[in-house]
């Protein structure tokens, strides 16, 4: 019989830190009422080496939180976070138990600035987000506040934060021509629009789990654990939905529900979508914060450097699976569809 959880600990951005930043333990008593007092204790350690500890006071219903700045390292690194809850008296220990932590260095940009020189980049979003970021690594871009700037500013890439699409349609239509003139273009979650890049959005729970195409580049340095702790169990996403035989290429997916059946669409939360002249990624994943989540850094600068990547002419048709670095995932090669595939790997048009 698997033991009660007494206390409920929560890290920033699941554990995924920056050595160096400012970051948060969150400790809290699982049920609520009259409550001993205890005081939780914690250590952050690599192999023998403890990195950093301490303790505080669990007060009734109130979480405790604890920052510290965790040192910097020069190479991801990964620790053990371990607590104990004890009894204020003493006299018993009520809970132990440890989280994994990884800790990552403070340069996982550095290749964006070379990439991007030479290149006339646009990004659409809040001076706090995307251009905060770019300036503090010296990545020279325009920055401006919608879509309609995109009329008169010519662009090789541009880039869309969070949310910054206006929910009418026609106001996407300037972010279009620019991909069909060879723009290259990384539009990250849009929540505010039903439709997005000819895609409908829809709203869907999320699953047990997710298909990861993990052998994409845009998935260089990120571990299946690293992209499925994004997600929560229940959590409301917004995928979008590929018709069958679709240009754009789905890189984490939804299990299709009948093994057999062949599926009408595929609902995905990353897309590539790449034509002889452009190429466009479209990214539904929630990510974490630009400045303190080293997996959103990751991704951004692998999309970047994928967006910049050599074109090829997306091919049509129809494909089927191969088996790819997990397991559990399977990439696509062109084919004809085959009943014996793999359960959960659709049947799409393919795209480089």
């Amino acid at each position: 019989m698997k033991a009660a959880v007494l206390i409920i600990v929560a890290l920033s951005n699941q554990g995924y830190w920056f050595g160096g930043h400012e970051t948060e333990i969150n400790a809290r008593w699982a049920a609520s009422g009259e409550l001993p007092a205890a005081d939780f204790s914690w250590d952050l350690s690599v192999g023998q080496v403890s990195l950093a500890s301490g303790k505080v006071a669990l007060n009734g219903d109130k979480p405790a939180t604890i920052r510290f700045v965790p040192p910097e390292v020069r190479t991801q690194i990964t620790a053990r976070l371990a607590y104990r809850v004890i009894k204020r008296d003493g006299a018993a220990e009520l809970e132990r138990g440890e989280l994994k932590v990884q800790l990552f260095p403070n340069d996982l940009l550095t290749d964006v600035p070379r990439l991007l020189r030479n290149h006339r980049v646009v990004i659409i979003d809040r001076p706090d987000g995307l251009p905060k970021l770019f300036a503090a690594n010296d990545v020279t871009a325009l920055s401006v506040n919608s879509v309609s700037r995109l009329q008169t500013v010519p662009a090789d890439v541009i880039l869309v934060g969070p949310n910054m699409l206006d929910p009418n349609p026609l106001f996407q239509a300037p972010l279009y021509f620019q991909e069909n003139a060879g723009a290259r273009v990384l539009v990250f979650e849009q929540r505010r629009v039903k439709s997005l890049g000819g895609y409908e959005v829809v709203q869907r729970a999320r699953p047990s789990s997710l298909k990861w195409i993990t052998d994409h580049p845009l998935f260089d340095g990120l571990q299946p654990d690293d992209l499925s702790t994004w997600l929560h169990p229940g959590q409301d996403l917004a995928p979008l939905r590929l018709p069958l035989n679709d240009v754009g290429r789905p890189l984490t997916f939804w299990p299709r529900e009948q093994p057999d059946a062949q599926p009408l669409s595929v609902d995905s939360l990353l897309i590539s979508r790449s034509s002889s002249i452009g190429r466009t990624i479209y990214c539904q994943i929630p990510l974490g914060p630009w400045d303190t989540d080293p997996r959103s850094q990751i991704l951004l600068a692998n999309a970047v450097d994928y967006l910049l990547s050599p074109l090829e002419q997306p091919k049509s048709g129809t494909q089927t699976p191969q088996t790819a670095r997990s397991a559990s995932i399977s990439a696509a090669t062109p084919a004809t569809p085959d009943k014996k595939a793999h359960p959960y790997v659709l049947q799409f048009g393919t795209a480089p």
